[in-house]
């Protein structure tokens, strides 16, 4: 009987190893992509957010250039206070406009990206959650342009 779960076992794990499945965010899409930032404007520390996981994508050697014009808005509101009138939630946003350029093709793209959250009475804990909410941010819409860019035609 372990003998048969032994093979079931590998069988298994063989069947799931070559079924094909392929990460739709891998590595190997930095070759087909050569991105050009034109201008970066708007808020400067979530663009340089925006620019630092582009950077993979600007110096490949590909004849698919993309010249971006990309215009970045982060905001941080107060949704509730509590009883002494300090902030309890809020809700950050990003907001990114991205005019694309390639070859014939111009076009406008916009990402936005919502979170809410509670204030943490650790101001330090608090900095460094907003910091990797806005990383979080960044990669998803490096993610979000990358698939649209492999779209383009």
């Amino acid at each position: 009987m372990k003998k048969y779960k032994k093979i079931f076992l590998i069988t298994f794990i063989l069947i799931l190893n070559s079924c094909g499945y392929n990460p739709i965010y891998t590595n190997n899409s930095t070759q087909d992509i050569k991105i050009i930032i034109s201008e970066l404007k708007g808020d400067r520390e979530f663009g340089n957010k925006i620019y630092q996981e582009l950077k993979p994508y600007l110096n490949t050697n590909t004849k698919k250039e993309y010249k971006l014009v990309i215009n970045t808005n982060f905001t941080k509101v107060i949704i509730t206070k509590d009883s002494k009138g300090e902030p309890s939630n809020f809700n950050m946003t990003a907001e990114v406009t991205i005019e694309v350029k390639h070859e014939s093709i111009n076009e406008t793209l916009v990402f936005t990206e919502n979170l809410k959250i509670k204030n943490n009475d650790n101001s330090f804990e608090q900095r460094e959650y907003e910091d990797m909410i806005k990383n979080d941010f960044a990669r998803s819409i490096k993610d979000k342009l990358i698939t649209k860019l492999q779209i383009l035609k």
